[in-house]
């Protein structure tokens, strides 16, 4: 049986960035 991750990303301000999130998931093997 193989495993997956799953992450999620929220964006509530403009102070917060959506792209930083998504690299930070892929390089915990969250694709």
């Amino acid at each position: 049986m193989k495993h997956k991750k799953f992450g999620y990303v929220r964006v509530s301000s403009k102070d917060q960035n959506e792209e930083r999130q998504i690299q930070n998931m892929k390089n915990l093997g969250i694709e």
